[in-house]
């Protein structure tokens, strides 16, 4: 059973027990009243990557860091890139294999699950998230394996 976590932004997320005592134990993450919190801000993901999400789907844990140049992009509204993305192990395969249309298809599925929370229509979504990743491909540079318990290092 995963234990609900919400961070500074509102946002819920899912860790194993033990997770969040070792997070508590550090005062990372507290209760208040019956919910649990954590201050997402403070946290050195190198040393706690079970934090970190994957940023094309949202998936824990992250086992893949990904260098790409720094963009921003305007489609409706601004979109930045900045510094290093990580992804989970089935996003950051699909990368190293250079497979474009898989890694779509994912990311796009967990866009459409946000958005369907929202009751707003999800082709202008699709269309930016589509552009975002295509600007994601340009800027790409290199993918390795983060040195965690998830995962050896490795050079892709």
């Amino acid at each position: 059973m995963k234990v609900g976590v919400v961070d500074e932004h509102g946002h819920l997320h899912l860790f194993a027990p033990d997770q969040v005592e070792a997070l508590a134990a550090v005062g990372l993450v507290w209760r208040e009243g019956d919910h649990w919190r954590f201050d997402a801000t403070r946290v050195d993901l190198g040393q706690w990557p079970e934090l970190a999400m994957c940023d094309f789907c949202s998936e824990r844990p992250v086992t893949w860091e990904i260098t790409a140049d720094d963009f921003a992009l305007t489609v409706g509204i601004e979109y930045r890139s900045v510094n290093n993305w990580v992804a989970c192990e089935t996003c950051g395969a699909f990368i190293a294999a250079g497979d474009r249309r898989s890694l779509e298809t994912r990311a796009l599925a967990f866009c459409q699950q946000r958005v369907a929370l929202t009751g707003l229509p999800f082709a202008p979504f699709a269309a930016a998230h589509r552009e975002f990743l295509r600007q994601f491909w340009r800027h790409y540079r290199s993918i390795r394996r983060y040195d965690t318990p998830y995962g050896p290092p490795q050079e892709k």
